[in-house]
């Protein structure tokens, strides 16, 4: 069953703390060597590939693997969880052959890494000249998302969640350098980059499956008894300037290459199927829900802390 509205619920409307210092050493430190890590795999001799992606996909699930042994059953149940294992193992890894092959490839080079399609749907969105919100799933390697469509020659930008580590943060400058596009972040000017990409007819890329202002965020059932916190911006963001929202899909086919489907694109604000927020909210957790449905094992919040145990009086949410 489709969730309905009542079924959100709103969270505290303060925002989270800044890291400290020392959460910041640890987080610049984690993502150096993990920076140097990809460009180790980058570097190598192809046959050597896979055995070192495999390495570095074992070591940097530690610091995950109970968050995800706790998430999933909340999610999928334990019977499908146990047998998610091994083949979320080859997700990471995967994951990380993309990632690290991303920087330096230049447009030629993405295209070539990814299978895509529904294009045209991306195409008729961006004929309306309001400019286009394009939004994914924390799945598959969704920062191919962008990459694919700065690398068919569309005008995109992207925001990224402040506080990441800068050796990541430089990686993707680098990457957005490449293809042309351009990154922001969320409180230090994203909603103006937003703004100014619309009213150019530009296309703007999010993530929306990360509430990364707690201020502004609702709290939406999911799986067996999981929750999670939405941020609410993408759907006051489409209705507020009512530009075509198209959904991109982002997995893993079973030869492990990135595909990339955009669907057709939906309309909201008055007079449309979607006048409020929360009901542009509801279809992005339908279309994350048809994508966890067919690749559960590749929803890279699994391992994270943002999803949290349902009380026990609300009502389950079939998937």
């Amino acid at each position: 069953m489709p969730m309905s509205e009542p079924e959100f619920k709103s969270v505290k409307k303060s925002a989270d703390p800044p890291p400290s210092a020392g959460q910041m050493f640890i987080r610049n430190l984690f993502g150096r060597f993990y920076i140097m890590s990809l460009a180790v795999l980058r570097n190598l001799p192809s046959r050597l590939k896979p055995a070192y992606a495999k390495l570095l996909a074992r070591f940097f699930r530690i610091p995950e693997e109970q968050l995800n042994l706790r998430n999933s059953p909340m999610v999928f149940g334990d019977e499908a969880a146990g047998a998610m294992l091994e083949s979320r193992f080859q997700y990471q890894t995967r994951l990380k052959i993309d990632i690290a092959h991303m920087k330096g490839a230049g447009p030629s080079g993405i295209l070539a890494q990814v299978h895509v399609s529904g294009v045209e749907n991306l195409q008729a969105a961006m004929a309306e000249k309001k400019g286009v919100l394009l939004v994914s799933a924390h799945a598959g390697t969704w920062w191919h998302a962008p990459a694919v469509v700065a690398a068919l020659g569309m005008p995109v930008s992207s925001v990224l969640t402040r506080f990441l580590p800068v050796a990541i943060v430089s990686f993707l400058e680098a990457v957005a350098r490449e293809l042309n596009c351009s990154l922001t972040f969320v409180r230090m000017g994203a909603y103006e980059a937003a703004r100014a990409a619309f009213k150019k007819g530009e296309i703007f890329f999010l993530s929306f499956d990360f509430a990364s202002r707690s201020d502004r965020s609702i709290i939406v059932p999911i799986g067996v008894s999981a929750e999670l916190p939405v941020d609410t911006g993408p759907g006051v963001m489409a209705v507020r300037h009512q530009v075509p929202v198209v959904w991109v899909d982002t997995h893993h086919d079973e030869t492990g290459k990135s595909c990339i489907h955009f669907h057709p694109a939906i309309h909201a604000g008055r007079d449309t199927a979607y006048p409020k927020p929360e009901s542009v909210l509801l279809y992005l957790m339908e279309r994350l829900k048809n994508q966890l449905r067919q690749h559960p094992e590749q929803w890279w919040l699994l391992g994270h802390t943002y999803l949290h145990q349902r009380p026990e009086s609300s009502t389950p949410t079939p998937d």
